[in-house]
């Protein structure tokens, strides 16, 4: 079997680490002779059975960047600036999306941009940064994934896939909002012409970027689309390089600052600060609803982190479990924690992965890139693994009360908090285990008040590895509220953000019931005085095989940050 990961002793990306840095172990040399100064190739001595000859190499110059606007079905034009090769082509097209660029597009972008045309352009790719509309040099309003936002995308996807340069076969994808709204394109506007999307920390559901379960997952989560909006729609400054206004950008900053649709977008978000309910905005822009019953046949490359507490955890498994099975899905998930979490791939194995990835999606070259194991998850042990399905399926785990001394009525205040050891003889493992998936619960609680939060802290011995959080009066759905009545039992099941977490020999997984949790924030009058019954308490636990990947990815400093 052909694998990315038998190919680790590449040396990465200029700049990320230097040659003597490499270790290097006995191997067959390569069949083909390629500079040294090709990133992708430079100093291979172990190629395993994989023919690096079959793939693109940089063979040609980078023509000056052509700066386009293309008009959109509703009138508005969407600045791109597109990087082709010399070549005759036709050429696979790459679009990274985003609202970032500013000035920045018709200067090969962010480093990722840089990345993509400094490398990928030379290998005959055409690379096309595109500004969402009400950023940057586009017109319109910044509507913040809104459908209107989405189709812009398609329209400009199917506009490069008819150039005549162009083979038809287009790329989408980056980092964070730069990786969210191609997340509606396919799920909702699908387009035969978008083969491929790389996704990098991408949103999969609006809603629960700024909310969890009712709850504030941020500090500003009412307000966080409307500075967004605003700061976006208006981030290109007011001069020209040269110290004097521009007339241009002071004429769509005003026209941005007076946009009906930034009206919605503060009015909306701000209302749900104080209902925390999941109205007909959010639902629009909740992607996870509509990509099962989506007829998009591409594939996805898609990366992020359990730790990654910009765009939560919360997004991945949603998503996940609803891709249907005629999408292909290349999955790694990581535990790196730089940045939030929030990274593009730390992996040596990374470049010549993603270059057999859009060879194979893009160009029709049989690289093997999809005989190898589709998941691949690094484990809090920092060990990855690699799964043929994931998440893990649950196995029930009913819990006695014992571990509560019998006293299955625990009464939270702020001096005191519960908590359960699970012994392994519940789970019925021995030795060290892992989890891979959400873990579930449900139990009894009795609320003091009409509002009440209910959450679990999960830990391994006394290290936090997860949680799970609920705001009760959604107990049956964020959009409508159920009453809570103080004194009365209600039967609640949480589940946490997803994890990879090995439970060591000799060290426990622990329960904390009605803890402060982490990543969401409640308030004091939510958490004191509530009573959890554990006597029937039912455990969904997501067990999973220990076998590591026998070649383990070797890290490497973040390529893009």
């Amino acid at each position: 079997m052909k694998r990315a990961w038998m190919l680790l002793l590449l040396v990465p990306l200029a700049g990320c680490l230097d040659g003597d840095d490499v270790e290097t172990e006995p191997g067959p040399a390569p069949a083909f002779q390629q500079a040294d100064a090709d990133p992708f190739f430079a100093n291979v001595t172990v190629a395993g059975d994989l023919d690096l000859s079959v793939l693109s190499q940089p063979i040609h110059g980078i023509l000056p960047v052509s700066q386009e606007l293309v008009t959109m079905s509703d009138g508005i034009n969407i600045h791109n600036g597109v990087y082709l090769p010399d070549g005759d082509g036709p050429f696979p097209v790459f679009i990274n999306f985003s609202p970032y660029w500013g000035d920045t597009a018709e200067t090969m972008g962010d480093n990722f941009g840089k990345y993509l045309i400094e490398n990928f352009v030379p290998r005959g790719y055409a690379v096309v940064l595109s500004a969402i509309r009400g950023t940057g040099h586009s017109e319109g309003c910044f509507e913040v994934a809104s459908d209107r936002e989405a189709m812009d995308l398609k329209e400009v996807i199917d506009h490069y896939a008819t150039q005549p340069w162009s083979n038809g076969h287009v790329a989408a994808g980056g980092k964070s909002y730069d990786s969210t709204t191609q997340n509606a394109v396919i799920a909702k506007f699908p387009t035969p012409n978008l083969k491929a999307i790389f996704h990098v920390s991408g949103i999969t559901d609006m809603y629960s970027y700024t909310f969890h379960n009712g709850l504030w997952a941020r500090a500003d989560a009412g307000l966080f689309t409307t500075v967004y909006s605003a700061g976006q729609g208006t981030n290109e400054g007011f001069t020209n390089g040269e110290g004097t206004p521009d007339g241009a950008k002071i004429l769509r900053t005003v026209g941005d600052l007076t946009c009906q649709e930034n009206v919605e977008t503060v009015v909306i978000p701000v209302s749900t600060y104080a209902t925390g309910a999941k109205t007909d905005y959010w639902i629009e822009r909740d992607w996870t609803r509509d990509i099962g019953s989506t007829d998009w046949n591409g594939s996805i490359f898609f990366y992020h982190g359990f730790h990654d507490w910009n765009v939560q955890p919360s997004h991945i498994q949603p998503w996940i479990d609803n891709l249907p099975e005629h999408i292909d899905v290349k999955l790694w998930l990581h535990q790196d924690k730089e940045n939030l979490g929030h990274l593009y791939p730390m992996r040596t194995d990374w470049n010549l992965t993603f270059l057999r990835w859009l060879d194979q999606e893009l160009k029709g070259i049989d690289t093997g890139f999809w005989d190898e194991p589709r998941n691949e998850l690094e484990g809090t042990d920092r060990v990855w693994r690699a799964m043929d399905d994931w998440p893990a399926t649950h196995q029930a785990v009913a819990w006695d009360g014992s571990g509560a001394g019998g006293n299955t009525q625990i009464g939270v205040s702020l001096s005191y908090t519960p908590s359960l050891t699970v012994s392994r003889d519940q789970i019925g493992v021995e030795g060290a285990y892992r989890l891979a998936g959400s873990l579930t619960a449900t139990f009894d609680m009795t609320a003091k008040s009409a509002d009440p939060a209910v959450t679990m802290i999960v830990r391994v011995g006394d290290t936090w590895v997860g949680e799970a959080s609920l705001r009760a009066i959604f107990r049956d759905g964020l959009e409508t509220p159920s009453a809570v009545v103080p004194g009365l039992p209600v039967t609640y099941t949480l589940e946490t953000y997803p994890l990879d977490v090995v439970v060591p020999e000799g060290q426990d997984l622990v329960l904390e019931f009605g803890g402060e949790p982490r990543q969401v924030l409640a308030l004091p009058t939510q958490m004191q005085g509530n009573e959890y019954d554990i006597g029937d308490l039912v455990l969904g636990l997501p067990l999973a095989p220990m076998d590591a990947l026998a070649i383990q990815p070797k890290p490497m400093p973040c390529i893009a940050c």
